[in-house]
């Protein structure tokens, strides 16, 4: 495994670079967590491999949990959450995800007094969760294919029995 920590200023050269037309949305967020969330999925698109929140702990060795499948998310309360990620490098639902980050961050906003709420719509789990039930047409548990790639969602249960993650 490679382990690779970003810097704000890494991050802007990448989206520069890479996804060009990513960097108005990139660059006008109000908030840096929603730069940072978007990352995420900049890093699985381009790279792959495992993405994972740094307060996320590792008991166990994830390898022998996500051979065989393209993507591996994490199921809690109904939604894909985005504190944890597996995929193969290239897989279009991260580019689908930027794609409706930038369609969402055009909206006018209504400011809400609530910060959680804000980032989870602009770029968190709860814009993710319908673009893979709805687009993907993929299932909030167990197996499938999407888009040529295997895919394995683990509940929140199973994500700490089977691949040890603690959150």
């Amino acid at each position: 495994w490679d382990f690779r920590q970003w810097s704000a200023e890494g991050n802007r050269q990448l989206v520069e670079q890479l996804y060009p037309w990513f960097l108005s949305t990139y660059d006008g967020f109000d908030k840096e967590i929603k730069r940072l969330d978007s990352m995420r999925y900049i890093y699985l698109h381009h790279f792959g491999g495992v993405y994972t929140d740094m307060d996320i702990m590792a008991s166990k060795a994830l390898g022998p949990s996500l051979a065989g499948n393209g993507l591996v998310v994490v199921e809690r309360g109904g939604g894909i959450q985005n504190y944890f990620f597996a995929s193969v490098a290239g897989h279009p639902l991260w580019e689908k995800v930027l794609r409706l980050i930038k369609v969402v961050s055009s909206i006018p906003k209504v400011r809400t007094p609530d910060i959680y709420d804000d980032v989870l719509c602009a770029v968190g789990w709860a814009l993710l969760t319908p673009l893979w039930t709805q687009k993907f047409h993929a299932q909030l548990g167990g197996s499938g294919i999407i888009e040529g790639a295997r895919y394995r969602v683990f509940t929140e249960r199973e994500s700490h029995e089977v691949l040890g993650l603690d959150h």
